[in-house]
């Protein structure tokens, strides 16, 4: 995903393009490998945990495109996340009917 919210940028270059699971993976991927002829697309907070230099920051083509993550717990053990003000869902279905089976 990372790669295709930036290809306005890396369609300026001629680099070998390489998907990885997660962006974060990535940058600990650069960081272990330590070599200066690969680089990853990842967040400001990956290079700082990672201790790598940002070379480019905000290089995504859509500038109001956000990832949040929805965390669902069960009513008897929910647990208030301090903070949290925040909440997008979106999703779409194809309309079957799905049954649920408790395992």
């Amino acid at each position: 995903m990372a790669l295709q919210q930036c290809y306005d940028y890396l369609d300026n270059y001629k680099w070998k393009l390489v998907e990885s699971d997660d962006t974060a993976l990535s940058a600990k991927h650069v960081h272990q490998h330590k070599s200066k002829h690969i680089a990853a697309i990842a967040s400001k907070l990956a290079a700082e945990l990672y201790n790598l230099e940002v070379i480019a920051p905000n290089i995504h083509t859509i500038k109001n495109n956000y990832t949040r993550f929805l965390v669902l717990q069960r009513e008897d053990v929910l647990q208030e996340i301090e903070g949290a003000d925040k909440a997008s869902v979106n999703f779409q279905t194809n309309h079957t009917k799905v049954v649920w089976q408790k395992c």
